[in-house]
């Protein structure tokens, strides 16, 4: 079975898979982001609307660090760009039927500070990651390769065995799982 194929498989599977977050699984994201360093000297937070079977950990990160600023992507074209955002009502609904800021204020692409959290529906040991199938954020961090990568993934989508890769597939640095 090629690469392309196994990826589809394990896309589907997770896609339709029920997955229950309770307060102290989401509450587990937020006390892992507060220890590591990275992270805490971020000021800059790349993040993403959940939809699916996607942790949605994400205001309760807002709200427990106000001093950050969150930046949302927006779809164009085959390209990711990300738009400041703060609570739900800055989005609207967008490429694909995900919600995407109403923001205007685009975030400068200066790196320094800067984490990204990547969306997955399955990961590896070695942070190879399937996604949606879109290569959206495998394009954004090939174009921009000095972020702090991070994906959030409930422990069923987390897997000891290699995950199928394709060259374009960019490893993430960081994995906390819930």
């Amino acid at each position: 079975m090629n690469n392309l194929v196994e990826k589809e498989l394990v896309r589907n599977k997770n896609k339709n898979a029920r997955i229950i977050y309770t307060h102290e699984r989401l509450s587990a994201v937020i006390e892992n982001l507060k220890v590591i360093d990275y992270f805490k000297t971020s000021k800059y937070i790349l993040a993403f609307f959940p939809i699916g079977n996607e942790p949605s950990f994400i205001w309760d990160l807002i709200h427990t660090f106000p001093k950050k600023e969150f930046f949302f992507p927006r779809i164009s074209k085959k390209e990711m760009r990300f738009f400041k955002a703060s609570q739900k009502i800055d989005f609207k609904i967008g490429f694909a039927s995900i919600p995407e800021p109403v923001s205007e204020e685009e975030f400068a692409y200066n790196f320094l500070n800067t984490t990204i959290f990547v969306p997955a529906l399955a990961i590896d040991i070695y942070g190879n990651r399937i996604g949606y199938g879109g290569g959206f954020y495998d394009r954004f961090l090939q174009k921009y390769k000095n972020l702090q990568t991070i994906t959030i993934v409930p422990k069923e989508f987390f897997s000891i065995d290699i995950l199928p890769t394709e060259p374009q597939d960019i490893a993430i640095e960081n994995i906390i799982i819930i």
